[in-house]
């Protein structure tokens, strides 16, 4: 949610401020998983974070284009891909379920 909402902001804000806020929080997340990565012991755990892995970088290519969108003009189609409940699960989904 707090991610959505920092999109969010980037779309209706549209300032250097709420991007920075949202590039550094992209940061944080990039540096806390180097960190976990030398912990990763089992085969369960290698898959989890390549699953996690694959979720943040489907969620940063998928909030490029709403951003994208928006400042090209398309407000509806950012807003309507921004919304959409089935592609975000898709991005988001790493327990490896199919719902």
């Amino acid at each position: 949610l707090l991610v959505r909402i920092g999109t969010r902001d980037v779309l209706m804000g549209r300032d250097n401020e709420s991007t920075h806020l949202f590039e550094h929080g992209e940061a944080d997340f990039r540096d806390a998983m180097n960190s976990l990565q030398p912990l990763i012991s089992t085969e369960q755990d290698r898959n989890l974070y390549a699953r996690v892995e694959l979720a943040a970088a489907n969620y940063t290519q998928r909030n490029e284009e709403v951003v994208a969108r928006y400042r090209a003009g398309d407000t509806r189609g950012a807003m309507k891909l921004f919304k959409d409940h089935e592609g975000a699960g898709a991005v988001h989904r790493i327990d490896g379920r199919d719902e």
